[in-house]
């Protein structure tokens, strides 16, 4: 598979939406990250073989990713903005647009709704399928690709849900504190997440903490996503991080001040148990009316979808069962070659060729050898054909 068939970021033209409210003034600028919880080993990702292929490495990395060269990025094209810490504010002009610093919105950014909507970052965890279950209409999710490959039971229950899935970087990086080659990094590393894990690129990308500037919109913008910010922001992971000054109380007494309007975007988590019991008592209190990022603004869900992905984990590894109705049709499904070599051990026995029985018995465990070895390759090619109809539709 080819780099372009993974991405298909520069053929893919965008849907850019205009922010319908001038007042977005609220930034995420908290301490809290969702620590990237380790799922079970069966759960997880496998690391597949066209990432090893294009990169080199054979497993999913830590919490820092590498950085890969893409031909499709013009560094070029990126603005000289200088880096800094999150609430290091004042160190660039005002033209570069920081979301954080100075509430600025690009043209481009979605940051409100024409319905009151929910959206949830930092998962997968094992908290968000308790969300799942009380959710009847189609929300977003801006997901973590580390959490994406370590809780992909859980990403999968998420898109057979139907909902919308997000980047939401590799692994929670205030972007504007980072090289162009780290955002980079934080964002390729989530897209091949997404895409190893579901089979599909994200068009849609929230910055963590509201970190965006026009230098990291630049490099968001190559790879032919679309930034989501938000016009109504829970603080849900104060309750998180135990700050004594929020209250569950006050975040409903804003949700309720929000309905009057019924409009916008709502920040919050599902990287955590206290988060999501929140997040279902605001649902309960706006309702099952919202809408998924996409459809806020009449666009695409994604920026490609690949067809008949397996969301099971049968694609590289097969139950026992399977194993066992194998080794039962082995018998029956000898090859005509086989079936030689059957007839010519028969033929030996027969002719006990000049008493020489040592000489038979050897030829005759050499032909059962090669016959042994022809049912074990059959057995794979079985095995390959299985996986490639699974993978394909053609």
């Amino acid at each position: 598979m080819r780099l372009s068939q993974l991405l298909i970021l520069h053929l893919c033209p965008l849907v850019f939406a205009s922010p319908q409210d001038k007042n977005a003034t609220l930034n995420e600028t908290s301490n809290y990250v969702n620590t990237p919880t380790i799922g079970e080993l069966n759960a997880r990702t496998p690391f597949p073989k066209w990432l090893t292929d294009f990169t080199g490495l054979k497993e999913w990395p830590g919490l820092d990713p590498p950085y890969i060269s893409l031909d499709f990025i013009d560094m070029k094209k990126i603005p000289n903005y200088l880096q800094h810490q999150q609430n290091q504010c004042g160190v660039n002009p005002r033209e570069a647009c920081s979301f954080d610093c100075d509430s600025c919105v690009a043209h481009d950014d979605v940051h409100t709704c024409p319905k009151l909507s929910q959206t949830f970052d930092d998962g997968p965890s094992t908290a968000t399928p308790q969300l799942l279950g009380n959710l009847k209409h189609k929300t977003t999710f801006f997901t973590l690709g580390i959490n994406v490959v370590n809780h992909a039971d859980i990403y999968k229950q998420i898109v057979q849900a139907g909902h919308l899935l997000g980047s939401h970087t590799w692994s929670h990086a205030y972007l504007p504190g980072l090289t162009n080659e780290q955002i980079i990094a934080q964002l390729e590393w989530s897209i091949w997440a997404m895409n190893a894990t579901a089979g599909h690129v994200p068009k849609w990308f929230r910055p963590p903490y509201g970190g965006i500037d026009n230098r990291v919109r630049a490099i968001i913008r190559q790879f032919g996503m679309q930034a989501v910010l938000w016009d109504h922001d829970t603080f849900d992971w104060k309750l998180v991080s135990n700050d004594p000054n929020m209250s569950e109380e006050t975040i409903y007494r804003n949700v309720e001040e929000w309905k009057k309007s019924n409009t916008g975007l709502i920040l919050e988590h599902d990287g955590a148990q206290r988060s999501v019991d929140v997040g279902i008592n605001v649902l309960k209190m706006i309702g099952d009316d919202q809408l998924t990022v996409a459809k806020c603004v009449g666009g695409n869900d994604y920026l490609r979808v690949f067809p008949n992905f397996e969301l099971t984990d049968e694609d590289d590894d097969y139950d026992d069962e399977e194993d066992e109705e194998d080794e039962e049709d082995e018998e029956d499904d000898i090859s005509s070659d086989d079936r030689d070599i059957d007839n010519e051990v028969a033929n030996l026995k027969k002719k006990k060729i000049h008493g020489k029985k040592r000489s038979l018995v050897i030829q005759e465990k050499v032909l059962k050898k090669v016959r042994r070895k022809n049912l074990i390759k059959r057995r794979k090619a079985r095995k390959r054909t299985k996986l490639v109809r699974k993978r394909t539709n053609n």
